[in-house]
Order: C-alpha cells, then sequence, then structure tokens
C-alpha cells in the first residue's frame, strides 16, 4: 500500500501541482487548504506525512503544528513545511516540531528526495 501525504496549501494552482507530483511518485495524496482542514484531514486520514504552508487562513502553519503535536500519536508524524516567507514563521515552524523547513519554490524532484528521506 502507498505511503500517504497530506498536502496544506491554500493555493489552489500549488496544491494541485504537489498532488500531481506525489501521486505521479507512487503516494496517496490527501489535500486541505487551510489549518482547519489540516487538522480535520489529520484525523480523519491519518497520514505517514504531512506537507503545509506557514501562511494560511483558519489556522496558520504553526498553530497546525502545535495542534497536532499536542495529540497524543502525533508526536512522530513527520512534517515539512515549504514556505515563501523568510521571517521568524520558519524559526516558530522548527520551535513547535517541523522537521524540515524549506523556502518556495521547490523544484519538484527535490521535494521527492526530501519525502523520501522522511517516510523512511
Amino acid at each position: 500500500m502507498p505511503k500517504s501525504i497530506l498536502v496544506v496549501e491554500d493555493n489552489a494552482d500549488m496544491r494541485e501541482l504537489m498532488k500531481m507530483y506525489l501521486r505521479n511518485a507512487g503516494y496517496r495524496v490527501t489535500l486541505a487548504e487551510d489549518g482547519a482542514g489540516g487538522v480535520r484531514a489529520v484525523e480523519a486520514e491519518c497520514p505517514d506525512l504531512m506537507i503545509t504552508d506557514l501562511r494560511m487562513p483558519n489556522g496558520d502553519g504553526v498553530e497546525l503544528i502545535e495542534r497536532l503535536r499536542a495529540k497524543p500519536g502525533l508526536i512522530d508524524l513527520p512534517i515539512f513545511v515549504l514556505t515563501a516567507n523568510g521571517d521568524g514563521k520558519s524559526h516558530k515552524a522548527r520551535e513547535a516540531g517541523a522537521n524540515v523547513v524549506m523556502r518556495k519554490p521547490i523544484d519538484l524532484e527535490s521535494l521527492i528526495d526530501i519525502v523520501k528521506v522522511l517516510l523512511r
């Protein structure tokens, strides 16, 4: 059974691009468009990995990470943050429990390489 990845991204084009690329690489992909949807999707789907943006409506990425890390059984969920922001939010995401934080744009080959490492 393929590994499952939740992509939490408010930009519809970016969500669809990551979905297409990750599915072509053999992963099962679920999408959410904001922090609140991300929490619901994790609870419903129990993904093997979450990729999230930081700046989103209805709960930003840092709040999403904090909420998930506070839940029993999710402390080990690999979380990969992709952000266009170079501000202190990246640092806060690491403090909240993100495994990897990278700036956008990221080339899609690098995305797959990092996903493979996080899913080992």
